[in-house]
């Protein structure tokens, strides 16, 4: 979904505060760590919203797409590979290990963001959902809920993927790591995980572009600094 989220639904248990500083893992710990967003997929071309629903795979565009990223992150020294375990992210992990030699490690950890009862609508139903559930929180709370803490019947709130996101990126499958690791997985998952890396205050999130294919590379330079660069591949969908 986008940043410009409605408050609606019932508000998610509070969570601790992200720390003021960058929290990219300290060494040992992977060089960088390359999140890859999946290929272009059936329901994106159908506009229909996602989540952790698994009917959608990858298109022939969204395929070209992960060759692209796999022709990409040979230029990296990257020695792990995670993935989402939805299809359409194991999908386009499996075209980037066929090309790196690496072995595509699923996690239900790096799934999409559970959207729940707005999964498999399309955009206008689903903005027609958000709308109405604006509304019945408005009139049962008499207030705003913060977008972070909102938590749709059958999904998640954005704390609900921090939590399981920070795990990940705090385990040895990331601090343990002999060179980079490529993390595939989805748009507001990758998200939430840039917030968490670059250190952003999360009730006011920089809701960052991540389109289809695109890769999000996090490094420290020498000075210690935390640094973001984006890698388009070229076309999208």
């Amino acid at each position: 979904m986008t940043a410009d989220r409605p408050d609606q639904g019932t508000p998610a248990p509070a969570a601790p505060a992200l720390p003021a500083t960058p929290a990219f893992p300290a060494a040992p710990a992977a060089a960088a760590v390359h999140l890859v967003r999946h290929g272009q997929s059936t329901w994106n071309v159908q506009g229909r919203v996602q989540g952790q629903n698994d009917g959608a795979e990858l298109t022939p565009l969204g395929r070209q797409q992960a060759a692209a990223v796999a022709q990409l992150l040979l230029g990296f020294d990257a020695t792990r590979l995670l993935t989402s375990d939805l299809r359409r992210a194991v999908q386009t992990a499996e075209i980037i290990g066929a090309a790196t030699g690496l072995t595509p490690i699923e996690s239900s950890l790096l799934r999409e963001q559970g959207l729940g009862i707005l999964e498999g609508m399309d955009s206008a139903q689903a903005a027609l959902e958000w709308e109405a559930a604006a509304q019945r929180a408005l009139q049962q709370y008499g207030e705003p809920v913060p977008a972070t803490s909102i938590r749709l019947p059958g999904g998640e709130s954005m704390r609900d993927v921090l939590g399981r996101v920070g795990g990940i990126l705090a385990s040895p499958w990331i601090t343990d790591a002999a060179g980079d690791v490529v993390i595939v997985s989805h748009g507001d998952t990758i998200r939430i995980m840039l917030a968490l890396l670059l250190g952003d205050d999360f009730d006011v999130l920089d809701w960052r572009p991540v389109e289809s294919g695109e890769v999000h590379s996090i490094h420290r330079t020498p000075s210690g600094a935390v640094e973001h660069v984006v890698t388009a591949i070229g076309f999208v969908g």
